[in-house]
């Protein structure tokens, strides 16, 4: 059976990988696409990732990382098997739902669109997480 600090490791690295992922798609495909801008936000994010999630799994947000920890013998291997699964799930989940974000338009009809809804979500997520981290720590 998992213990509670295992699950919460594993979630941080789902969660730190999607955010930083996220913040990068979004910056590279906006306006903003200037690669310094990009740099930046992506430093910002993990900036930010690190000071939620650093005490929790390490931070380590990308595969890369991990399996230069690893091959320093920092982490074992059953943890860097782990992490890196949950890193491509939380990139990969965070690639759906900028897909999601991103299709169509986003005029304001007057009808209901369950991608305002989700975005919402996700942002009020990811605001209640930063707030929790920094009043809690």
């Amino acid at each position: 059976m998992f213990e509670r600090s295992k699950i919460a490791r594993i979630v941080a690295e789902f969660l730190g990988t999607a955010i930083l992922t996220a913040v990068v798609l979004t910056v590279s495909k906006s306006n903003l696409g200037v690669p310094y801008f990009i740099g930046l936000a992506g430093a910002m994010a993990l900036a930010a990732g690190t000071m939620v999630f650093g005490a929790i799994s390490g931070a380590h947000f990308n595969p890369a990382i991990t399996l230069g920890l690893w091959s320093a013998r920092q982490i074992k291997v059953l943890t860097a098997v782990v992490y890196i699964a949950a890193q491509l799930l939380g990139a990969t989940v965070a690639y759906l739902l900028y897909t999601y974000f991103v299709s169509g338009s986003w005029m304001n009809t007057g009808h209901y669109d369950a991608r305002v809804l989700v975005a919402e979500a996700v942002g009020a997520f990811v605001f209640s997480l930063g707030w929790a981290a920094s009043v809690f720590s």
